[in-house]
């Protein structure tokens, strides 16, 4: 049977008509949002020209501001042990005691010496007129003299220094901090350890890094930092740069040193961390990271208008960690959405809840 010719060509027009509807659909999709019964929430931010913080990224590491080495500084044997790595420790606190006999018995035989020099002093004195209690009456000179020839003078001296190192026995902290580096035990020979331990004052830590050359006219001493460790990427501490070396290494670097305050106590000494210097520059447009996406290889920004999410190409320009500025693209009062707008497309239906929760 014979298919009349123009039934064919009804039928060909019909499938060419539905390719074609199927081209455009796929084209349009990517500006255009499909119906949808319910608005998309999301939230938006008035784009105003305000001044930008610009940040130099550098990786740095952190020590304490404070750091003492504390010695053994007798050759004796350790008796005890007061202290544990990572306690924190007063200026002044036992940390170790050393075995104290032969410097008792120091003190005692240099206080003998002491009072048999005083005795033979006094024996001069008397041969010379005087009585030990009238000093006040003998010359300066005379009163020095009868000291050195009665050995007083070298007896006191030796007193002084027994007692001094019968203090070292007692091994003191020089600063307060937190003990660290503590391998001394008991009964064992204080030779036998390089020190006693090592405390860090980490109420303050400072944090060394560097900068290119061509970045040192962006660095002030006083100028704001702030710095994130690496293994704590939750935690942020400010600062200011207390030090700039004023000379370039042969790798073409400047060395910077911070002050940080460690009020979370979470700062350790040796820690590796993220730091930012922050400079501020003149009036930009700064949007939030979180609102700019890339669509077709190019950077959009949705704006807000009239219950629509409007595609807008833009160009990119200064950043830092949490903005960038729009050197192109959109214009001061334009509200931009900052939240949910990973799947919007042009025209897609959204309502503003700009609520806190």
């Amino acid at each position: 049977m014979q298919v009349p010719k123009p039934f064919c060509l009804f039928i060909f027009s019909v499938l060419l008509f539905s390719c074609q509807d199927k081209e455009n659909f796929k084209e349009a999709d990517l500006s255009r949002a499909p119906y949808s019964a319910s608005a998309i929430m999301v939230k938006t931010e008035t784009l105003r020209p305000e001044p930008f913080a610009m940040e130099l990224m550098c990786t740095g590491k952190l020590q304490g501001f404070e750091k003492a080495t504390v010695p053994f500084l007798l050759n004796e044997t350790v008796v005890n042990i007061r202290v544990h790595n990572g306690q924190r420790i007063a200026q002044g606190q036992v940390l170790a005691v050393l075995e104290p006999f032969n410097y008792k018995q120091e003190v005692e035989r240099s206080g003998n010496s002491l009072e048999n020099a005083r005795l033979e002093m006094a024996n001069m004195l008397l041969g010379a007129g005087y009585s030990i209690g009238d000093t006040a009456h003998i010359p300066a000179e005379q009163w020095r003299i009868y000291k050195l020839k009665s050995g007083y003078t070298a007896a006191a001296l030796s007193l002084k220094d027994a007692m001094h190192k019968l203090s070292q026995t007692f091994v003191k902290a020089p600063i307060s901090g937190v003990v660290t580096g503590l391998e001394a035990k008991a009964f064992n020979p204080a030779s036998g350890y390089k020190n006693c331990c090592v405390l860090v004052s980490d109420a303050k830590m400072e944090v060394g890094f560097h900068i290119l050359e061509s970045q040192i006219s962006a660095v002030q001493k006083g100028q704001s930092i702030t710095l994130v460790p690496y293994a704590l990427p939750e935690l942020k501490a400010s600062g200011s740069i207390s030090e700039i070396n004023p000379v370039i290494d042969e790798n073409g670097m400047v060395a910077i040193k911070a002050l940080v305050n460690n009020s979370s106590g979470k700062l350790i000494d040796g820690m590796n961390v993220k730091v930012l210097v922050k400079n501020t520059v003149g009036h930009q447009l700064a949007v939030p990271k979180s609102a700019v996406l890339v669509r077709q290889g190019k950077h959009i920004v949705f704006t807000y208008r009239m219950g629509m999410a409007i595609w807008n190409y833009v160009t990119l320009g200064l950043e830092n960690s949490t903005q960038f500025c729009i050197a192109d693209g959109l214009k001061p009062g334009d509200e931009i959405i900052v939240s949910n707008n990973f799947n919007l497309a042009h025209q897609t239906a959204v309502k503003v809840n700009n609520n806190s929760n």
